[in-house]
C-alpha cells in the first residue's frame, strides 16, 4: 500500500504558480493571490480554503487536506474566484445559496475539471480518484 505524502507548503506553491501560468491575471485585481498556507485557525476552521478578496490571498488550510488532490482542488477553485468579480459573487449570496450561485458553480465546475490536469503537469500524478 502506497503511503500518503505529507502536504507541504511547496506543493501548495506549484499549485498556485500552475494556476498563474494557466489562468493568468484577474481583470478584477490589480495584484496576482498571494498564498498563506498554515493550520485551521478561526477564519479557516470550517473550510478548506477561501479567497480574500480584501487582502488578495488564498488561505489554504494545510491540516485539512490529506492528498494533493484535494489541494489542487481547492487552490485551483479559490483561484477562480480571484477571477472573478467578487463583488457580484457578494451581491449574489445575499440572495442564493452557495450551490446556486453562478461564480460558485463556476469555480467548482473549473477545479473540477483541471485538477488532474494540474497534478499531472506539476507533479507528474495521475490521478486516483
Amino acid at each position: 500500500m502506497e503511503q500518503p505524502i505529507k502536504i507541504t507548503r511547496n506543493h501548495a506553491t506549484k499549485i498556485l504558480d500552475w494556476c498563474v501560468k494557466t489562468y493568468g491575471k484577474s481583470k478584477f485585481n490589480k495584484t496576482f493571490p498571494t498564498l498563506e498556507f498554515k493550520k485551521s485557525d478561526y477564519y479557516t476552521e470550517d473550510c478548506m480554503a477561501f479567497y480574500d478578496e480584501i487582502e488578495s490571498t488564498i488561505f489554504v488550510s494545510k491540516d485539512k487536506h490529506t492528498d494533493l488532490e484535494e489541494l489542487a482542488n481547492s487552490i485551483i477553485h479559490e483561484y477562480v474566484h480571484y477571477k472573478q468579480n467578487m463583488r457580484h459573487y457578494q451581491i449574489l449570496a445575499l440572495y442564493l445559496p452557495d450551490h446556486k450561485n453562478p461564480l460558485e458553480i463556476e469555480a467548482e465546475k473549473t477545479s473540477k475539471k483541471d485538477t488532474k490536469k494540474c497534478l499531472k503537469e506539476v507533479f507528474n500524478l495521475e490521478s486516483s480518484k
